[in-house]
């Protein structure tokens, strides 16, 4: 309240020292208005900035000081405000300098240093500006596409092509990809792919568009040899007799060889789309499937081979063994697809079994004869031998089975009976008959 008010001295409100208030208040009593900047307390004990114009007065025939007190906190506040904004915007100018400094030399490096075409290319005034790469491209000093028109460097048949191209972008302000041949001076062609841009994207009128162009020569080559390949590829695969598929990592089909029918009796359309496993023996398909599985989840596995029966669309089976390659991602490893090829293996089978059936027989056969059935290297080496050889020679199997033959031929045979093989071999008779005496294992001599 006032009365308080009155009962304080000034440096009770002002914050500065008593010293320094007093040494104000001496040098305003010899100046006509004096004009200060204090920080007073408000009674609520807040700080306030406040500008004060005092000067001396005589009221009463007494001298005082009249203070006049304007409370300019806010006024200080935004002057603060205003010059921090003021700082951070010279800071922001300082630095985005430097960015666009940095921008424009990686943008002149890439200009200047690239390996494309890159050129500026005005609507009307034809080509402004172009990169070394450019010239190198097409041959020809700046000054001869200085100037000149994109369209006067490649096939005069794909110029009201590229110029449409030209003419879109600039209207539409989008992108356009366009392939053609630079005819060089010395009349070697090469292909390229041209990409064509607005410089400006905001809806104003396009005026100057940016060209790259790229040397796709190799691609181009790369992409006939692959289509050749390609049509080498599927020639063959649809003329083999074997079936070759083509599946997705889950097992189903994308592709198999129109053979399918001979095998199986279907055709490639009744095939392709359905999983592999259908018409696998129910027998065979755990075993199959398990196998797919693990070369799959292995990323060192890339081929393997399973036997199995399939079902033909007739409802017999045939045996098959395929062989299968997982093709893998070159990065990632992960599997891409299968090929398998599928090869008819049941006369193999049916064979194997009959093998087996025979083998068994004369095994029966060798096991229980009284004569003697060897089985010899063309070097003398027993192979096989019937157990009869114990009554004969009074040796086991084992202690004879890796041994030479003529350890058991008495030395006195030995010469003429390898005579009489010998001859044999050379003239490539069927057989030949020896008499010689063998050594029991008890030392007597045996004739045979």
């Amino acid at each position: 309240d006032l009365d308080t008010f009155k009962s304080m001295h000034i440096w009770d409100i002002n914050i500065s020292s008593i010293e320094n208030i007093k040494s104000q208040l001496a040098k305003a009593v010899s100046a006509p208005v004096s004009s200060y900047e204090f920080v007073h307390r408000t009674a609520e004990g807040v700080l306030r900035n406040v500008e004060v114009f005092t000067g001396p007065a005589e009221v009463d025939g007494k001298p005082l000081l009249y203070s006049i007190i304007t409370d300019v906190t806010e006024k200080k506040q935004a002057k603060a405000a205003l010059q921090d904004a003021h700082d951070l915007l010279e800071r922001r100018v300082v630095e985005r300098t430097a960015e666009m400094v940095k921008v424009k030399n990686r943008l002149a490096a890439i200009y200047n240093h690239s390996g494309e075409g890159i050129l500026l290319l005005d609507l009307e005034d034809g080509i402004q500006q172009a990169n070394h790469a450019f010239g190198v491209l097409v041959q020809r000093p700046q000054e001869r596409y200085q100037g000149a028109k994109l369209t006067e460097f490649l096939l005069p048949t794909d110029a009201d092509r590229i110029e449409r191209a030209i003419v879109e972008v600039a209207d539409q302000h989008a992108l356009q990809h366009v392939e053609s041949q630079v005819q060089r001076p010395d009349g070697t062609v090469i292909d390229v792919e041209i990409n064509i841009a607005p410089v400006n994207r905001t809806e104003n009128a396009v005026q100057s568009l940016v060209c790259i162009v790229r040397d796709i020569t190799e691609r181009k080559r790369a992409e006939t040899a692959l289509r050749e390949s390609e049509e080498r590829y599927r020639f063959l695969a649809e003329n083999v007799k074997d079936v070759i598929i083509k599946m997705s990592p889950d097992g189903v089909r994308t592709y198999i060889t129109p053979s399918c029918y001979d095998l199986l009796g279907f055709r490639p359309e009744e095939l392709i789309g359905r999983h592999s496993g259908e018409i696998m023996h129910p027998e065979d398909r755990p075993a199959s499937q398990a196998k797919i599985i693990q070369a799959i989840a292995s990323d060192d596995v890339t081929a393997f081979t399973i036997t199995q029966r399939v079902q033909r669309k007739s409802g017999d089976y045939v045996w098959v063994e395929t062989s299968i390659t997982v093709v893998r991602d070159p990065i990632t490893r992960k599997p891409i697809e299968m090929i398998g090829i599928v090869h008819d293996i049941t006369d193999r089978r049916a064979a194997e079994a009959a093998l087996r059936e025979s083998e068994e027989r004369y095994r029966l056969l060798a096991e229980n004869v009284k004569d003697t059935i060897i089985k010899l290297s063309p070097t003398g080496e027993i192979t096989f031998i019937t157990p009869s050889c114990y009554a004969s020679v009074g040796y086991t199997p084992e202690e004879l089975i890796g041994r030479s033959g003529f350890d058991l031929v008495h030395p006195e045979d030995a010469a003429a009976s390898l005579e009489i093989m010998t001859q044999a071999m050379m003239n490539k008779s069927p057989y030949f008959t020896l008499t010689e005496r063998l050594l029991h294992k008890d030392g007597r001599a045996i004739w045979v």
